[in-house]
């Protein structure tokens, strides 16, 4: 059986996808191409061009796709860490924290929001629910990525956002941010602010510079 790739530049064999960050100049244009890559095409032109080992650079094993319906996404990293077992110092919910609204604001677009849970038990109450989803899409944010739990699923999913979530609750619990603007990791994936992602129902994997020029 052979397998299909997308056309790769001829000269493929010199091409050297960075592996430090991704171009955050992309056109409108650039955006349409990837959005049209499954994400399965993603990974198989990565590991031909040898861009790096081949169990790095996906989620595996503790996110899932919850509207595989919905087009993939494709947006640059917001990144933050959040608790939701116990109550925040400052008793302040997740809405409150405009110093993590003001670090989205100014990124690339489209954005992604990517949260782990960094409870022992994650998942405890959901951080992602509609409140969230209509900030992001304001803030022009298409998807979210989290070990965590989510809520709401169908507002969400009306609102057209992309969601990747480990588990379902039917509360919020003590859901807070910690921190943000830092590396994150996600089922052995590390993900730094304005790290391009791409992720639809197969999972989600990071692009690397260089992927758009790899290929046509």
């Amino acid at each position: 059986m052979r397998c299909h790739y997308p056309l790769i530049d001829s000269a493929a064999t010199c091409v050297k996808l960075e592996t430090n960050g991704f171009d955050q100049d992309l056109s409108d244009v650039d955006f349409k191409r990837l959005r049209a890559f499954d994400i399965c095409t993603v990974s198989n032109v990565i590991e031909r061009l040898n861009a790096r080992p081949r169990n790095e650079g996906f989620v595996f094993g503790v996110v899932r796709c919850r509207f595989p319906d919905l087009p993939p996404m494709v947006g640059y990293a917001a990144t933050g860490r959040i608790r939701t077992v116990s109550p925040p110092r400052t008793q302040r919910c997740y809405y409150d924290r405009m110093d993590w609204w003001n670090y989205v604001a100014p990124l690339p677009k489209p954005r992604a929001i990517v949260v782990p849970d960094a409870d022992p038990k994650p998942g405890v109450g959901a951080f992602i629910g509609e409140m969230h989803a209509a900030i992001g899409v304001a803030l022009d944010c298409v998807g979210c990525v989290t070990n965590g739990a989510a809520c709401d699923l169908p507002t969400i999913k009306t609102l057209q956002v992309q969601l990747f979530a480990g588990k379902l609750s039917a509360s919020h619990s003590y859901a807070h941010i910690i921190d943000f603007n830092e590396p994150v990791e996600i089922g052995g994936l590390k993900i730094r602010s304005g790290d391009l992602l791409t992720a639809n129902r197969h999972g989600t994997v990071t692009f690397l510079g260089g992927f758009v020029e790899a290929i046509h």
